[in-house]
């Protein structure tokens, strides 16, 4: 259910950020993930949840990946403890695609003067990512 969310043909190049509908199928996913996390504890619900991230991190869909980095951060509160264990695990998953990402596309993303909003977040996000690195090698 996380994955079924529309692409918006405008989202690129809008200036306008819509909240997301709280009753769109992905959002009552996500919420139910994360109450799912809480009831029932992260010995029952993280393994559930690993199991199915690699096969959607490294999907050729953007709504997998989307969803399985959304699926990490719904369990977070009621899987802390498991979590922790494993972190290195777990940031891993995610990390070669966010690296590969990181070097292939936010830096040509600066230069996507088509769509604005696009480029605005890929500076947004090269900012974020170099604020903490040190000044002086």
């Amino acid at each position: 259910m996380m994955t079924g969310m529309e692409d918006d043909a405008d989202w690129a190049t809008s200036d306008v950020v819509a909240d997301d509908d709280n009753s769109d199928n992905n959002v009552i996913a996500e919420s139910s993930l994360d109450r799912l996390a809480c009831g029932l504890g992260g010995k029952t619900v993280l393994p559930q949840v690993m199991s199915s991230l690699p096969t959607m991190l490294g999907h050729s869909d953007w709504k997998q990946r989307y969803a399985a980095l959304m699926a990490i951060s719904a369990i977070g509160e009621g899987c802390h403890k498991q979590m922790e264990a494993m972190l290195d695990q777990i940031l891993r998953l995610p990390l070669k695609e966010i690296s590969r990402a990181c070097r292939t596309r936010t830096l040509s993303l600066l230069d996507d003067v088509e769509n604005p909003r696009v480029q605005a977040h890929a500076g947004a996000a090269l900012v974020n990512f170099s604020e903490d690195c040190p000044k002086t090698f």
